[in-house]
């Protein structure tokens, strides 16, 4: 017997096990990772939407702008206020647990709300609208019309909602706006815009013979910072850390349905 045909084979050599764990170790626990990431995400986004529905079916039995002064008060406290839109955030809030979504202390000072797609200063928060969606005949022909608005008022004993101004970038009732007035903070603006989201998605059509009749939706949008689980580094240039997080609710509101307007 050589001393060629005495040696240990290559594969069989002490020690190679040892060296490709380690070479591989660290993938894994990488992939791994990841995957846990991904759950813990999900797990959080899919809390989020049954908030959004729960609390979106919650208020769709009830009248956002009602006849009682009582209804319009600036109560903050979720179990003493009657106003709609604060009820419907905080309903919203409760639904969503375990999912701890409080309301975090903006940075942002100012009147107007933030941009859905602006990541550096997206924050927690629930942001209610009401849209109508209505027949009007001004003289050219029948056309469908859908209108939005972002909070009830009392002016006078005449109830009424009030209408989104895009244009003063006002879109939508924030909680985080409505909280933190001490100064005036700024909150999530919604997601959805009026002419390219929301007209298709509760119209569907531009015919108006294949219109509904004129009716009346909630919308109930929910923004989260969802922090990674291990922040992990090699993660930070892949996945932001935190994970903005965006669900939705939207529901039939028959007490904001549009009435025709009678003719003189």
């Amino acid at each position: 017997m050589t001393r060629d045909s005495q040696r240990t084979p290559f594969h069989n050599r002490p020690g190679q096990a040892f060296v490709e764990l380690a070479l591989m170790l660290p993938i894994l626990l990488l992939l791994i990772a990841g995957m846990v990431e991904v759950v813990f995400a999900f797990n959080d986004y899919l809390q989020m939407l049954d908030g959004a529905r729960n609390g979106a079916r919650d208020s769709a039995d009830l009248n956002p702008y009602p006849n009682a002064e009582s209804a319009y008060d600036s109560i903050k406290d979720c179990d003493s206020t009657n106003n709609f839109f604060r009820r419907t955030a905080c309903s919203t809030q409760r639904f969503l647990l375990p999912v701890d979504i409080e309301v975090e202390p903006p940075t942002l000072a100012g009147n107007t709300c933030i941009p859905s797609t602006d990541a550096e200063h997206y924050t927690n928060d629930i942001v209610i609208s009401i849209f109508t969606t209505a027949i009007v005949d001004e003289g050219s022909g029948p056309e469908l019309r859908v209108q939005r608005f972002n909070d009830a008022d009392w002016n006078g004993g005449d109830p009424h909602l009030d209408e989104d101004n895009e244009e003063d970038n006002d879109i939508g009732w924030s909680f985080v706006m409505d909280q933190y007035t001490s100064p005036q903070m700024r909150g999530m603006c919604s997601a959805f815009d009026l002419e390219a989201d929301i007209s298709p998605l509760l119209l569907g059509s531009s015919d108006v013979s294949n219109a509904a009749p004129n009716s009346g939706y909630l919308l109930v949008e929910v923004f989260y910072r969802h922090y990674q689980l291990f922040d992990v580094p090699a993660f930070g240039d892949v996945i932001a850390n935190p994970i903005p997080l965006h669900a939705y609710a939207i529901f039939l509101l028959s007490a904001a349905e549009p009435t025709a307007t009678p003719e003189p």
